[in-house]
């Protein structure tokens, strides 16, 4: 008769317990691989975003599986901020940022709205005929959103002589708060995109600047290719039924292209102090 060794029975305990726990590690990844965090470009305040990207939010949730959550910074300073110093899963960024996280932290493009974009200067006036533009918007209040939106970064750009310059006001909340900020006779002028400008033909445009792609959304780096792929399929479907063409309108798009690393190629040089550095 074999007898049994004794300890044998017992000496399998620790095996086991060490698969069980990993195990529960497995679980656990899986778990929080089902959850996704989107930041988005700061042109509203958070209580009015959440309301405008809702629709977003829940189309990739029912499309893609994965429990969506919006970050959603206070303005765009802290959204610059949180840009440089996190890694959220997925973004909507303007080109400028998008570059940024392209090239400096390896973010991959997933898709962009279709529409580019190009940033007015408008008012309700124009200089009369003969006079410059520097001279006319002396000591004149433009509004802009906080540094370093393209909106603070193109009036920099277009006004660098200090005997000859406005007043630049970082106040504004979002696009429609610049341009009732004129309307209130709190600013004279305002710096905002095509978009905005194309819904006040009151306006004049006094100046323009180059022509950029469209906001774009990326991944992180960190996410596999199953995910990312899922995610960029549920972006350029969302044209594809009603629930997805709200999301669209709330993007103020048309439509969602693919998107490449090519388009936004070196644009975060016209973040403040990148201008210089190589890639």
């Amino acid at each position: 008769m074999i007898q049994k060794k004794p300890g044998n029975r017992t000496s399998t305990r620790p095996a086991l317990l060490m698969l069980a726990g990993g195990l529960a590690c497995l679980m656990t990844v899986a778990v929080q691989a089902r959850e996704l965090t989107l930041q988005i470009v700061s042109t509203y305040p958070p209580e009015k975003a959440k309301g405008v990207y809702e629709p977003l939010r829940q189309w990739l949730s029912k499309k893609t599986g994965y429990d969506i959550t919006l970050s959603l910074p206070k303005n765009y300073y802290f959204y610059w901020r949180e840009a440089r110093m996190q890694m959220p899963d997925l973004t909507l960024d303007d080109p400028h940022v998008a570059s940024y996280r392209i090239e400096k932290k390896g973010y991959v493009p997933l898709a962009r709205k279709e529409e580019n974009i190009t940033y007015h200067l408008i008012a309700e006036e124009e200089p009369a005929e003969g006079k410059k533009l520097n001279e006319f918007m002396v000591g004149k209040k433009v509004v802009v959103l906080p540094s370093p939106s393209l909106s603070s970064i193109y009036f920099d750009q277009w006004f660098t002589d200090l005997f000859q310059q406005p007043v630049k006001a970082a106040s504004a909340l979002s696009w429609r708060d610049a341009v009732e900020q004129i309307f209130d006779q709190e600013a004279d002028a305002a710096i905002v995109p095509d978009s905005t400008y194309r819904l006040y033909p009151n306006f004049f445009s006094l100046k323009h600047s180059e022509v950029l792609p469209g906001r774009v959304f990326l991944a992180s780096p960190e996410l596999n290719l199953a995910t990312t792929s899922k995610i960029r399929k549920a972006l350029l479907d969302m044209g594809g039924d009603n629930e997805g063409y709200s999301a669209l309108v709330e993007l103020n798009s048309q439509n969602l292209i693919p998107a490449t690393s090519e388009d936004y190629k070196g644009l975060y040089r016209l973040l403040p102090g990148m201008a210089t550095e190589s890639q």
